[in-house]
């Protein structure tokens, strides 16, 4: 289960190296605390609350958030590199 969550950190930030794609699957229960996230972020700079990561991060302190470990490093930054990881998560 996931206990933090930092996007984009720096080496010094964590000792972790555990990465994770923007490929979230978020539960339909889950999705209440979206408005209640953007509420609590109105006033912050668009990059506090536009970034997927902020919202896992806050997230985790509200439900139980869990990972599923992959073997390889998924970029998803053009149609092929999606369709390929389309088809190494297809059952």
């Amino acid at each position: 289960m996931v206990k933090t969550f930092l996007e984009k950190p720096q080496p010094n930030e964590t000792i972790s190296r555990v990465q994770s794609p923007c490929c979230y699957l978020i539960s339909q229960p889950s999705l209440v605390y979206f408005n209640e996230f953007l509420d609590q972020m109105k006033n912050e700079p668009v990059s506090k609350k536009d970034a997927t990561g902020n919202f896992i991060k806050y997230l985790v302190t509200k439900v139980p958030t869990f990972t599923f470990q992959v073997s390889k490093r998924y970029d998803i930054g053009s149609l092929s590199s999606y369709l390929d990881c389309c088809q190494n998560f297809s059952v």
